[in-house]
C-alpha cells in the first residue's frame, strides 16, 4: 500500500517538475525564463530576462514585455562590432512561423531598467511576474525566477 502511494506521489512530482520553466498559450510556449542580475559595477539597477519562445503557428512578433519589478522594460538586441558590444532598443522581436526566438546573453533579451529604485531591488531567489504581448493579440503572463550572476 505504501509503495503504491509513493509511486503515485513520485509520478505527480515528475509531472510538476516537467511543467516547471514552461508556459504555453495559443501555440506559443515560453521555455526556461529567468532574470539575470547585472554585475555589481552596474549598481544593481538593471537586469536582463532570457528565455526561449517557441511558436507552433504562423509568424508573430513580440511587441512588449511589462513588469512591476522595474521602472522600465525594453526589448533589446545586442550587436558586436569590432571588439565592442552595443545594445539597441527594438520595437518588436520577430517570432518565426513554427520556429523559435532565443533571448540569450549576447543576443536578444528583455532589459529591466531601474529595478534598484526603492521597493524594486531584485535579489536572487525572488520571482517576478512578466507579461508578454504579441502582435497576434496573444498575451502570456508568467512568473520568472531571479538568478544571480552565473
Amino acid at each position: 500500500m505504501t509503495l503504491k502511494i509513493t509511486v503515485r506521489l513520485l509520478g505527480v512530482l515528475l509531472v510538476l517538475l516537467a511543467a516547471c520553466g514552461t508556459k504555453s498559450t495559443g501555440g506559443i510556449t515560453i521555455i526556461d525564463p529567468y532574470v539575470r542580475l547585472a554585475p555589481p559595477l552596474d549598481g544593481g539597477n538593471n537586469a536582463s530576462i532570457y528565455m526561449t519562445v517557441r511558436n507552433d503557428g504562423p509568424a508573430d512578433k513580440l511587441l512588449s514585455a511589462t513588469t512591476d519589478a522595474a521602472s522600465m522594460t525594453m526589448l533589446h538586441q545586442t550587436t558586436l562590432s569590432a571588439d565592442t558590444a552595443s545594445m539597441s532598443e527594438m520595437a518588436a522581436l520577430d517570432l518565426p512561423a513554427n520556429g523559435t526566438l532565443e533571448l540569450k546573453p549576447g543576443g536578444n533579451h528583455i532589459m529591466l531598467m531601474g529595478n534598484g529604485t526603492p521597493g524594486k531591488l531584485l535579489e536572487a531567489g525572488q520571482t517576478i511576474s512578466l507579461r508578454l504581448t504579441f502582435a497576434s493579440g496573444k498575451v502570456i503572463t508568467l512568473n520568472v525566477p531571479v538568478r544571480g550572476l552565473e
